[in-house]
């Protein structure tokens, strides 16, 4: 009796060690299908730790951090996107039922994300109305925008804009301060452009941020939004 009750306790602590090893890779690649399913994403690497591990069967972890590469969360593609959570209860019905990434409570969120110049010159173009061949310029004290703007289909005018990304809480702008044409037809002058393009909305993600900061940087821009409960 005794050494049956030996060899049941070895089955069990053999059985709680792998589960610590391998409960967490299965989980983790099971979440970065759900954000790869979000975000519909190019590549997701995804992480999560529990312990003990066996936790992670009831929904809660310590931390889940999500890196992926090609992120589209709304208009633009983010070349990165790195989330980290800390403190979580995830619906587990959801998320190995449907690949769904539920939150019922987080307690810490940072959300980094990488626009780069190629990407904000897709979105002018296809944002703008008549706007094509854009190139962006992004360096740490402004961004410029260049463009061939159609007007009414008979004059193509080349533009030239200068602005900065603003955000309310939730959405991220990038808004134009100045624009200048240079048409043979038109002639050469300046001014303020009114219309601001919408870039992202925070509220499309499954968890509750906030925009912090936006700093510009050689060649991109980078999003920092974060939430503390």
């Amino acid at each position: 009796m005794a050494r049956r009750l030996m060899i049941i306790g070895g089955i069990l602590i053999l059985l709680l060690a792998f589960s610590q090893i391998l409960l967490p890779l299965a989980v983790s690649d099971v979440i970065g299908a759900a954000m790869t399913k979000l975000t519909s994403a190019d590549k997701v690497e995804a992480r999560a730790d529990k312990s003990p591990a066996i936790m992670m069967l009831a929904g809660n972890f310590d931390t889940i951090s999500v890196k992926a590469t090609g992120a589209k969360t709304d208009k633009v593609v983010f070349d990165e996107f790195d989330i980290n959570l800390s403190n979580i209860n995830v619906d587990m019905g959801s998320l190995i039922q449907n690949r769904t990434l539920t939150m019922k409570s987080v307690e810490d969120i940072t959300v980094k994300a990488v626009i780069s110049e190629a990407e904000l010159a897709r979105t002018i173009n296809q944002t703008v109305k008549g706007a094509k061949n854009a190139e962006v310029s992004i360096t740490p004290e402004k961004v410029t925008a260049t463009s061939v703007l159609s007007m009414g289909g008979l004059v193509n005018a080349k533009v030239i804009l200068e602005g900065k990304f603003i955000s309310t809480d939730h959405t991220i702008i990038f808004h134009t301060e100045h624009f200048q044409v240079n048409n043979s037809i038109m002639g050469k002058f300046g001014g303020a452009l009114l219309t601001d393009i919408t870039l992202i909305d925070l509220k499309k993600l499954p968890f509750d941020v906030t925009v912090k900061n936006i700093t510009l940087e050689q060649g991109r821009a980078v999003v920092y939004a974060e939430s503390h409960r």
